[in-house]
């Protein structure tokens, strides 16, 4: 269970980390910028940012609720696998952990990948400057 809290802990710092970014952005479009550090709220600031937004080519029409489906699936997958840990034998405790790697695995690269693509649209957006030395910069970041 001590995982589960500090992958929880580590996802919201990074949250804000990112909202603290979208803020700026908010800020320069004459956005309510004030709210995004709200957790999930960032995400429906930087949909009005950027207008269209996809997945893997997947249009997606409200970003801030895909992104905290991705975040449930992940954080559900997560507690089961602890669920498991402590209430099976140890070779069904350690499949689960398995299956459960790579659900939540997909998960994060699905935010991951969707972070990335809306921080080059909003770069793209304010024409910044040497946008992929950004990019790069906001990989490890990210």
């Amino acid at each position: 269970m001590k995982i589960f809290w500090i992958a929880n802990i580590m996802f919201f710092v990074l949250l804000e980390l990112y909202s603290v970014g979208v803020m700026f952005a908010a800020k320069r479009c004459g956005e309510d910028y004030k709210k995004s550090l709200i957790p999930f709220y960032s995400f429906y600031l930087v949909q009005k940012i950027v207008n269209n937004f996809s997945v893997l080519t997947i249009p997606v029409q409200k970003f801030h609720v895909m992104f905290l489906e991705l975040y449930l699936l992940a954080t559900g997958a997560l507690l089961y696998a602890c669920w498991g840990s402590t209430n099976l034998p140890e070779i069904s405790a350690s499949a689960l952990w398995e299956i459960m790697a790579v659900i939540i695995g997909i998960a994060v690269l699905a935010m991951y990948g969707s972070i990335l693509v809306s921080s080059c649209k909003v770069y793209r957006r304010f024409r910044v400057e040497r946008e992929g030395l950004m990019v790069l910069l906001s990989l490890p970041l990210v």
